[in-house]
Formats: structure tokens, sequence, C-alpha cells
């Protein structure tokens, strides 16, 4: 069973509170990745920090999305949540990529589907030809409790960060089969459609009208 969880929080360090921004006909980026998300998994949740009032409660009494909440580490918090949602295969995406192309998640979820692998993913820090801001990791529940098992502090923020790090060798003998997609054009260098910044919000907003 394919499960799409979104990371999302209000605390951003750079820019705090940028998920509730209106970008496009009065969308923000919670209701344009969340569109997305479940055009192509109907189970699709937001995940969100337990103590993160702000977002827990435009999520439940604004806009009606369904969430979890769990630990404020981002690995933690998929970690649990998977497990209660009993999901065997995770979407992840994040909350600051409001203009995922629905054409690329859907082709990744079909490589996923079709090949069975423990981890497919577009946002390879060194393969990588993907917008900035269409990043898609799917891995397997065993992934994700090996990842939890063995990540350092320092890569659990970024969840799937330890796995990019590791030889590839060690992930074959660990017996995880992996998938890393790279479209033909590069664009990455191009193109940034994520939202870190304000000056990255007025960017994009400009680019819609």
């Amino acid at each position: 069973m394919f499960v799409c969880l979104i990371q999302a929080r209000s605390t951003s360090t750079r820019f705090p509170g940028k998920c509730f921004t209106p970008i496009y006909e009065g969308q923000n980026s919670l209701d344009m990745i969340y569109k997305t998300a479940v055009s192509v998994c109907p189970l699709t949740y937001f995940i969100v920090p337990e103590d993160d009032r702000d977002i827990i409660d435009h999520l439940h009494y604004v806009k009606n999305y369904p969430y979890m909440t769990g630990p404020f580490e981002p690995l933690k918090r998929y970690v649990k949540c998977a497990h209660a949602l009993r999901a065997q295969r995770i979407v992840r995406l994040t909350a600051d990529c409001p203009f995922l192309d629905v054409t690329e998640l859907f082709y990744l979820v079909s490589i996923a589907q079709n090949t069975n692998a423990d981890f497919v993913t577009n946002a390879s820090p060194t393969q990588r030809h993907t917008v900035d801001g269409c990043d898609v990791e799917i891995f397997s529940i065993r992934f994700l409790d090996w990842l939890d098992t063995y990540a350092q502090p320092a890569d659990r923020e970024h969840v799937t960060q330890h796995a990019y790090k590791c030889d590839p060798k060690y992930i074959e003998k660990e017996k995880f089969s992996t998938v890393f997609y790279r479209p033909v054009i590069n664009y990455y260098k191009l193109i940034k459609t994520s939202i870190d910044t304000p000056d990255d919000l007025d960017r994009l907003t400009k680019a819609c009208v």
C-alpha cells in the first residue's frame, strides 16, 4: 500500500509561516502540494510536529486536510506516522514544493510499483537533473526503519540523506534495491520552484501572474 506523507511545519528559520502565504489564486503551498499529491496517491497526509499548533490548527480548522502529528525530528516523524498507518511504501514530499510536477510524481510512483524497489528517487545529490522543487522519494517501510537505525544525527533532518552518503555496495549488501531517476535534460541548475526564502516566494508569485 502506497501512502504519501507530506512533511510540513510552520517554523522555518529562513521563512517562518511560508506555508500559509497565498501563491496562486488564493492557494498556499499546502493547497497546491496536497492537490497534486492526492491526484496520484489517494492516501495522502501531512505530517507535522506535534507541538506546532499554528499548522495543526490551520490544517484542522481552516483546510480540513488529513494530517498526523509526530516528533519534531523529520525522520522519527516519518517512522511514527508510517507505522501508525501500516504503510508498506511511503511517498515522501515536502510542503515547500508547491509546483511539483504531477507527471513526474505519477511516473516515479509507477516505477516504484513496477520494480518493487526499496528506494526510488529523483533527488540524488550527485545524479539529479530534476527541477529544484520537484523532489520525490519513495521507499519501503523496511528501508525507512533501516534509516532510523543507522542515520547519524546530522542526517536525520533530511530523512534520506544517510542513503545518499552510503557506498552503493553497502546498500546492496543490505539487500536493498534502488532506482535513481534522472531526466535526460538537466534542469536542476536552471529552474528552482522550491520555496525557502521570501525572495523565492516573490519570484514564483510574479511568475504565476
